[in-house]
């Protein structure tokens, strides 16, 4: 009937919702936690290990989310990372993938900016 297609779509839509809203608050977790390893890894030495233990274990797509925050902030928030998580295989993999990315996109950029300069002249 047309009230229980109607009752299935407005949950389909609280799902995506919800979905949405988890995925907003993973990300500005991640953002904070990025925050943390950042400020550390300018205090040096042993600051960077104790915000790694107080994170705790990072699953896969907590991994994802710290790096995407990183790879907003750019390559040098990509290699603390790499820095910190050292050991972890798939941290080390995925930061890898946004490293050719970002130097892949700027490369990308650069050529078009030199034939925009030829253009010019």
């Amino acid at each position: 009937s047309a009230r229980e297609q109607h009752e299935m779509e407005a949950g389909q839509i609280e799902e995506k919702q919800q979905v949405a809203n988890y995925r907003k608050m993973a990300m500005a977790t991640a953002k904070g936690d990025l925050k943390g390893l950042l400020v550390a890894s300018l205090q040096g030495g042993a600051a960077v290990k104790n915000a790694v233990e107080a994170l705790g274990p990072i699953n896969s797509d907590r991994a994802r989310d710290l790096l995407l925050n990183a790879e907003a902030g750019g390559i040098d928030d990509v290699v603390v990372l790499m820095n910190a998580y050292s050991q972890d295989l798939e941290m080390q993999s995925m930061a890898m993938k946004i490293c050719v990315r970002i130097l892949l996109g700027t490369h990308v950029q650069h050529g078009r900016y030199l034939k925009q300069v030829e253009r010019i002249k």
